[in-house]
């Protein structure tokens, strides 16, 4: 088969994390098929199977590029299979294809909050995912989801298109990048990595951290955007701008140090499909205080902390508790269950089902 593989949020985050890891898999375990990946702004891609080729394209994702542009050009390839690492892809598109469904988190918490855009033009993006999420539910020969958590509120939608968990990992670069110091990070202190999305419940942390009189600093890794932006306007509104310090486009090694290093890892998002930071901090040793939503439940080592998202005194007792200063092994469990390999082998299999 010609498989096409949607690549274009390659740069990003943690789709990005999983579509790189994806394609470094297939890589080594595929020797039947040929693959087109869709690409978007000269992402750094190295490839080492001649059966793996790239294809620019111009559309970014959630665009009206990416409905007409990206559709014309899916439509010139006549893969025999795409996959749609994102929720986000063309609604026309009728050919056979798989997606990834990595959460409902934009149906779940409809704040006009998460958007910089006017609030009518955000009621318009919001219908337009749930009918982009329609369109997945109904058409797609299968979905990709990674956790069991996310499958049972898919199910709870569309009970008919076949729905298979597929576990993520900790991401090979990371794991074997040495680690760099961060230039002016001391210790101890404690860690949060992800975005400054609403659902992500920063100010929560922020209030309760606070609240707890923590003297430990408080480091935020994420990206520069008017969201972190405004999480800057609210620690200086809370007086905390000599405890918590904002790190932007931090390296793998830079990351790898700050896990090894922070007294604990904070997650206290109120809706994820995943949460690769928490693999990734156990994987180094950090402790873990997250949030006690069923994801992280499903995901996260004996011996993390949970708190409730909801109750700031849950996460207050969580901080001025002693225990999460020690360090912990990552489970041999986790090493075998938690794997981007693994991953790719089922997604593999998913594929050869497909068509």
């Amino acid at each position: 088969m010609n498989i096409a593989i949607d690549c274009r949020l390659w740069d990003q985050g943690g789709v990005g994390r999983y579509i790189r890891n994806l394609v470094y898999w297939l890589q080594r375990l595929d020797t039947q098929n040929s693959y087109t990946l869709f690409t978007y702004d000269n992402p750094n891609i190295q490839l080492e199977n001649p059966r793996f080729h790239i294809r620019p394209v111009s559309s970014r994702w959630h665009s009206l590029s990416e409905q007409t542009v990206f559709f014309y050009n899916l439509l010139k390839e006549r893969a025999d299979l795409v996959h749609f690492p994102y929720f986000s892809h063309p609604i026309l598109y009728n050919r056979p294809f798989v997606i990834t469904l990595h959460d409902i988190t934009p149906l779940i918490h409809a704040t006009g909050q998460a958007t910089t855009r006017h609030p009518l033009l955000y009621t318009v993006k919001r219908e337009g995912y749930r009918q982009t999420l329609m369109h997945a539910l109904y058409h797609s020969k299968h979905i990709l989801v990674p956790t069991n958590a996310v499958a049972q509120a898919m199910r709870t939608i569309y009970k008919e298109t076949p729905i298979t968990v597929t576990y993520e990992g900790v991401d090979e670069s990371l794991a074997h990048t040495k680690p760099v110091p961060v230039v002016g990070v001391k210790e101890p202190f404690l860690l949060y990595v992800g975005n400054f999305f609403p659902h992500k419940n920063i100010p929560f942390l922020l209030e309760s951290y606070a609240q707890a009189s923590a003297t430990l600093k408080l480091i935020l890794v994420g990206p520069n955007d008017l969201f972190a932006q405004r999480m800057r306007e609210y620690v200086h509104s809370l007086n905390l701008e000599k405890r918590v310090l904002f790190l932007h486009a931090v390296t793998d090694g830079q990351l790898r140090y700050l896990y090894a290093h922070a007294q604990a890892l904070l997650f206290p998002s109120k809706s994820e499909g995943f949460g690769l930071p928490i693999l990734e901090a156990s994987y180094f040793g950090c402790p873990l205080i997250v949030s006690s939503i069923p994801s992280f439940k499903e995901i996260a080592p004996v011996g993390t902390t949970f708190f409730d998202p909801s109750n700031k005194e849950s996460l207050v007792r969580a901080l001025q508790h002693p225990m999460h200063h020690q360090r912990v092994p990552y489970p041999p469990e986790h090493r075998e269950k938690f794997t981007f390999e693994n991953m790719a082998k089922k997604t593999l299999a998913i594929y050869n089902t497909s068509v």
